[in-house]
């Protein structure tokens, strides 16, 4: 996770478990070794900073240390490392998936681009130069392992199955309160947090706030 944003979800759905009796270890590639505030529970931690080959081996290997009792593992991320666990572990698997990291890949290495809705539908149908493919097949594989899926959106849901995922797939979009409009002030402040990458259309939030 960056430095500078305290990751929520993971010690929020952690709490929750535990809260049920659950006992939860998380494994996580990380920049530093402070102690989570937000997390009371056993945290192991990978650096982020050591190079690939040596990284995802040793993530495996911890991750197999961590679950090899766990009755279930949830990967939110990493979904071919925790395949692996899984396999290892013999402990069933659930995948959180929030995007294809091999479309943002290849749009991020072209800040030109300008991705569409409809583009990343389509996009497994798409010619892929062969490291991208070799990586798009081991992402699916990955996913193929997991008793369920779940996803934030239709449009998401769609892009899988369009990949050839044919088992369990639920949507559990994320929770966004919203006002009632007759109550909302004229003058607004927004607030958007995001990752700066041409498919979140951040430039268009901000050309907006500054037009109004």
């Amino acid at each position: 996770f960056p430095v500078t944003i305290t990751p929520t979800y993971i010690p929020q759905l952690a709490s929750f478990l535990k809260a049920v009796g659950w006992e939860v270890k998380v494994l996580t590639l990380s920049s530093n070794d402070t102690k989570d505030v937000s997390f009371s529970g056993q945290v192991t931690r990978v650096r982020r900073s050591l190079p690939l080959p040596i990284r995802v081996p040793l993530t495996i290997l911890k991750g197999w240390w961590v679950g090899r009792s766990a009755n279930v593992i949830l990967v939110n991320g990493l979904h071919e490392e925790g395949a692996l666990i899984s396999l290892l572990t013999r402990a069933p698997l659930v995948a959180k998936v929030v995007g294809n990291p091999v479309w943002e890949k290849i749009n991020s290495a072209n800040p030109s681009s300008q991705p569409s809705e409809e583009q990343f539908i389509k996009f497994s149908s798409k010619p892929l130069k062969f490291g991208s493919r070799m990586r798009a097949k081991i992402w699916v594989w990955s996913l193929q392992r997991a008793r369920v899926i779940y996803v934030p959106g239709q449009i998401l849901k769609e892009h899988l199955r369009n990949f050839g995922l044919i088992g369990e797939i639920e949507l559990i979009s994320n929770g966004v309160p919203v006002l009632d409009s007759t109550k909302v002030c004229k003058e607004v402040d927004v607030v958007a947090v995001s990752r700066l990458v041409p498919w979140k259309n951040i430039d268009i939030l901000i050309e907006s706030a500054v037009r109004h």
